[in-house]
């Protein structure tokens, strides 16, 4: 069999999401401990969340993860994975309604592991294709998250480094004049910014590179 994630979402989106939310969200990761059931052992692993500041009544998201793990998803990787699951189910809690599933792809994919290879009658279905199915499952996955990662960093601010970068090379190509550099943004990104300074890691690229199409300041003279 294969596993079919298509109505869960993976916790960097699920934190992504948290984040447009609640900007000011803090979020805490206590100390696992050892849980024992019976014969079971398992770690523990608590998250909790105050959405804002002031929040009195912060949300707090358990998983347990059987210790040894007892997939190849899990085994040796015990803790960050609880954590992980801990970190979608706290996202599932502060945003009610915003997940078909509370459990995320990661937990699902963890705890399937790899899908059992049915043995086929004679002229019966390919014993690979679902191995094929489950291992691009799993590019999917890994392309989604490292997606979402390359968009949260590309919107976040404009680095220092850039910003020192973007007015030595405005410098050099005679734009030193705020409102010239505002401008020569502004017309690059085909939206109107208030200053140059409001340039997001994304965008400060494009208008350095921008910027090193121009000619030095006095070269054609």
């Amino acid at each position: 069999m294969s596993w079919d994630l298509k109505d869960y979402v993976d916790v960097p989106a699920r934190l992504k999401m948290l984040a447009d939310k609640f900007p000011d969200v803090r979020i805490v990761e206590h100390e696992p401990r050892i849980i024992t059931l019976g014969d079971r052992v398992f770690l523990q692993v608590k998250v909790q969340a105050w959405r804002t500041p002031d929040d009195q009544h912060p949300a707090i998201a358990y998983c347990w993860e059987p210790y040894p793990g007892d997939t190849p998803y899990t085994r040796d990787s015990e803790q960050m994975n609880a954590a992980t699951s801990a970190l979608g189910r706290l996202c599932a809690l502060l945003l009610p309604g915003a997940f078909a599933k509370q459990a995320s792809a990661n937990e699902v994919l963890h705890r399937a592991g790899p899908p059992r290879k049915p043995v086929p009658a004679v002229g019966g279905p390919d014993p690979w294709e679902t191995q094929q199915d489950h291992d691009a499952q799993i590019t999917a996955i890994v392309e989604r998250e490292q997606a979402a990662r390359k968009t949260a960093s590309a919107n976040s601010p404009a680095t220092q480094p850039q910003k020192k970068m973007l007015a030595a090379t405005a410098k050099r190509k005679g734009l030193t004049v705020a409102e010239d550099l505002r401008v020569f943004c502004s017309d690059t990104l085909k939206r109107e910014l208030v200053s140059a300074k409001d340039l997001t890691k994304g965008e400060a690229s494009t208008v350095i590179d921008a910027l090193m199409q121009l000619p030095d300041k006095g070269q054609n003279k």
